[in-house]
């Protein structure tokens, strides 16, 4: 098992312009506006045959593959005037992908900015200056479908204080969930009315296993755990094989509960 210390980081098929806009709460102009940066085609099926064939113990299982993009408010996306802010979108599609998330290698948000991701069916968000880190980067849940809307909100003053910059869009072949328990694992929603009546006694231990996404692509599970100090500092314990580093500390999502 490998201990590190934890800083919690933390789509659509075709619609027509009509239903996407309601859906998105924007006007079908609004929309139409917005520029597109579509991902290069994938082949699903390829994709989880070789990673089925790959898949062993004491090995992560990868769900998505990641692929490179330059998008930044600069170079990239449309800018708005709204309500006396400064308002940034980008729509984003990687066509055929069951779930997408994102990674930002560049993520330093002046004050009174707001991040969200759009999808149809939620909208995951606001974050804030509150998520910048001295890593300077920011990797999203996943969300479901294969296109999505990025939007910036800003203080206009501040605008220029914006440093934003998406490098990764990784797109899910499998159709990986936020419920991530592998086949080794008890799934910790189970519970007496499964057939596990045991899991129940452990309701408040259960509270520190997590889930998570390490680059986007890849899954695993690991717990809270305490220090000799006892002093809360939060340390979470996660396989060797799932090929957590300092480096790639900053990549992992966890999922709670």
């Amino acid at each position: 098992m490998k201990l590190f210390p934890f800083c919690f980081g933390l789509l659509l098929a075709a619609f027509s312009t009509t239903t996407l806009s309601a859906q998105y709460k924007l006007t079908p102009n609004q929309l139409a506006d917005i520029p597109l940066a579509v991902m290069p085609l994938q082949d699903n099926d390829a994709l989880l045959a070789a990673e089925l064939a790959a898949r062993k113990p004491g090995r992560a299982n990868t769900f998505g593959v990641s692929l490179p993009a330059k998008i930044r408010p600069t170079n990239s996306g449309i800018w708005t005037t709204e309500a006396g802010r400064e308002v940034w979108r980008q729509r984003i599609q990687s066509p055929g992908a069951k779930t997408l998330n994102l990674g930002f290698s560049e993520f330093v948000l002046p004050v009174g900015a707001e991040l969200y991701l759009l999808t149809p069916d939620e909208k995951l968000g606001p974050f804030t200056p509150a998520d910048n880190d001295d890593h300077q980067q920011l990797w999203t849940p996943i969300v479901a479908g294969d296109e999505l809307i990025v939007e910036l909100r800003v203080p206009k003053s501040n605008k220029d204080l914006v440093r934003l910059y998406l490098t990764n869009v990784n797109h899910d072949f499998e159709g990986v969930s936020k419920s991530l328990s592998q086949s080794c694992n008890l799934d910790v929603v189970c519970g007496d009315a499964d057939g596990w009546p045991i899991v129940d006694k452990y309701r408040d231990i259960i509270r520190s296993v997590a889930a998570y996404t390490l680059n986007g692509i890849d899954q695993c599970t690991g717990f809270l755990v305490n220090n000799v100090n006892n002093d809360g500092k939060p340390f979470f314990m996660t396989a060797n094989h799932c090929s957590v580093t300092a480096s790639s500390g900053p990549a992992v999502v966890a999922y709670w509960n």
